[in-house]
């Protein structure tokens, strides 16, 4: 689980962290506190944090949360 700044959790899963981010690797695999904790608390806001973890399972930005004129969808697909 990931504790945002605001108290809200975000229930996600330890391999997908690790495997899809440097940073979860490295807090998750190294010597890192965190490593030993089943609730991390990160100093980011529900909705950034939410975008990130979609991210990692998805490979997809959701777009919902900006206004865009252009309508041009409600999610961007990787070119990574």
């Amino acid at each position: 689980q990931i504790e945002c700044n605001n108290n809200e959790i975000i229930k996600c899963h330890k391999i997908i962290l690790i495997a899809r981010s440097e940073f979860f690797r490295n807090m998750l695999l190294g010597s890192w506190l965190e490593s030993t904790l089943f609730n991390i608390k990160l100093p980011f806001d529900f909705d950034l944090m939410q975008i990130i973890i979609d991210y990692l399972y998805w490979d997809e930005i959701k777009m919902d949360f900006i206004h865009n004129s252009n309508n041009i969808g409600s999610s961007l697909k990787s070119k990574i």
